[in-house]
Order: structure tokens, then C-alpha cells, then sequence
């Protein structure tokens, strides 16, 4: 019982407008914080009107942030991000973004994204640009078929030509 009334309490931060403190807490935890996390993702944490906590906004949000900011150690809830990608949710191509590979469901994802408005697809192109992925036979057919993920890419591209110019 008090395990439980201490991840509602988790939940609830997180709901709320002091939530910087539980998130940074939830970060030092490390892979400790991910099965709450995933009860987020997963819709199983309920409040106690029975309300997914995700479906509040702020509490998927933050939990996104958090996996996020944990880099590679959330590797487990990888899947969930994609759910969230083709969702639309803002955060989603970072949480992405900060692992250390991707699978290719998620690649497959992000080269969808593409396709939805500029600047979800620079989101996309990023993340795919971090993975030395802009080449794959997904991007390019992506590009084919949408002027927006073709512009994307190519914004991407010269984004990273001149970056690379100016380190020199």
C-alpha cells in the first residue's frame, strides 16, 4: 500500500506545476524510474477518479523529458516513444532521439513523420540525421512521396553542410 500511494504521489507531481523536483528525482533514480514511466506510457497509472494519467497531458509530457534525459537507459520503453511519434506528441522525436540505436519500427515511424508538417518533419529529420540515417531506403521514399519530408531533409542537410564548414 505505501508503494502504491508513493507512485500515485510520483504521478500526481507530475501533474503538477512544481513537477521540476520529482522529474529530477525519477532522472537519479536511473533505470529504477522506468517502471513507473511505462505505467505512464501504458495508461495503467490512474488517478483516483480513474483517469489515465496520460491522458492529462503534463504527466506524459514530463514522462518523455525524463526518458529523455535518461538517454539510453530507457531503451525499454523505445516502443512507447514510437506510439508517441505517430501521435503526434512534441517530445516524442527527442526521447528518441537520446537513445543509442533505434529499431527499425521506429525509423519506419520517424520517416512518416516526415510526411505530417515541417516542422514535425525537421523533428524527424533530426533524429534520423543523428543516426546517420537520412540515406535509408525509408527516408528516400519518404521524400518521394512528400514535398514537405523532401524539404525537411534537404533543410536538414545543408543545416548540417554548414555546420561542419563553420568548424573548420
Amino acid at each position: 500500500m505505501f508503494v502504491k500511494n508513493l507512485e500515485n504521489k510520483v504521478y500526481e507531481e507530475l501533474n503538477s506545476a512544481n513537477a521540476l523536483p520529482v522529474m529530477k528525482e525519477l532522472e537519479e533514480l536511473g533505470e529504477g524510474a522506468l517502471p513507473l514511466l511505462e505505467d505512464i506510457f501504458s495508461g495503467i497509472a490512474k488517478n483516483k477518479f480513474g483517469v489515465e494519467y496520460r491522458s492529462l497531458g503534463m504527466p506524459l509530457t514530463r514522462a518523455l523529458i525524463v526518458a529523455r534525459n535518461l538517454g539510453n537507459v530507457s531503451k525499454p520503453l523505445e516502443h512507447y516513444f514510437t506510439d508517441e511519434l505517430k501521435n503526434m506528441h512534441p517530445e516524442a522525436p527527442a526521447a528518441l532521439g537520446a537513445l543509442s540505436e533505434l529499431e527499425e519500427e521506429s525509423i519506419e515511424a520517424l520517416c512518416e513523420a516526415l510526411k505530417v508538417d515541417l516542422l514535425y518533419s525537421i523533428e524527424a529529420a533530426a533524429v534520423l540525421s543523428k543516426f546517420e540515417l537520412l540515406n535509408h531506403e525509408a527516408v528516400k521514399n519518404a521524400q518521394l512521396e512528400s514535398n514537405i519530408a523532401n524539404e525537411a531533409v534537404k533543410r536538414l542537410k545543408i543545416a548540417s553542410f554548414a555546420s561542419r564548414c563553420g568548424r573548420r
